[in-house]
């Protein structure tokens, strides 16, 4: 403090946070910013190897590059740190913040020495195996998806009869308030239920889906000689 009193002090200790396969390859991901295609395609220290992050906040109020080599990192930003103000709409990290990194890592680079980022390591088994168990994750909810998809198809086929048999050998017709089928298409308004199969015994069974069926009328169309009588100036 500004007695001379120590309140902390580093005890010479660090904690790993992740392996260097995660942290290398984000890196490496981090390298294809500042390559061809990417949003700072044009950063430059000096010809040091390099990797970044381009950012651009909502209405262009807010910009910037992070960008680093190995060993040195440098952040620019650009907006007004007292109120939200956009900086024009041609404005984002690279097109902005991205130059004036440019100006100071070529000159603060020169002369230093070269250095390159390591490779990313193989694969931890651990992380190995959760990507897997995700794969698999994915494949059965994709294989659940297409056995929905396909019972779907096979109540549709039974519309017309409004009749569908269920696993359990039962089967159920959908009839409407008229008295009709339940796929009629006389006119008047109704009521559609289509069942859907019913359940092995054990496991509930699922809901019916009910669609309303509202037909018009068909229009009545006047015979001849029965015209009615208009007012004075009417065809």
């Amino acid at each position: 403090d500004r007695d001379g009193k120590v309140l902390e002090e580093w005890e010479k200790t660090s904690n790993k946070v992740m392996s260097e396969y995660v942290a290398l390859t984000m890196v490496d991901m981090m390298r294809g910013v500042t390559q061809g295609g990417g949003t700072a395609s044009a950063a430059s220290a000096a010809g040091q190897q390099l990797a970044g992050k381009t950012g651009t906040v909502n209405e262009h109020t807010d910009v910037w590059f992070i960008g680093y080599t190995p060993t040195y990192v440098t952040g620019v930003w650009m907006g007004d740190p007292k109120r939200k103000v956009s900086l024009g709409n041609g404005m984002t990290g690279g097109q902005g913040a991205l130059p004036y990194f440019n100006s100071f890592m070529n000159e603060f680079m020169k002369g230093k020495k070269r250095d390159v980022f390591p490779d990313a390591p193989d694969i931890p088994a651990e992380i190995k195996s959760m990507v897997d168990q995700r794969k698999r994750e994915q494949l059965e909810k994709l294989e659940k998806l297409d056995e929905s998809r396909t019972l779907g198809s096979q109540y549709s086929g039974n519309k017309k009869t409004g009749e569908t048999t269920g696993e359990g050998g039962n089967s159920n017709t959908a009839t409407d308030p008229n008295g009709t089928d339940g796929d009629s298409t006389t006119p008047g308004t109704g009521t559609k239920v289509v069942i859907v199969p019913s359940s092995p015994r054990g496991t509930p069974k699922p809901a019916a889906t009910v669609i309303p069926l509202v037909t018009p009328p068909p229009k009545a169309t006047p015979q001849p000689g029965t015209l009615r009588k208009g007012k004075k100036g009417d065809n």
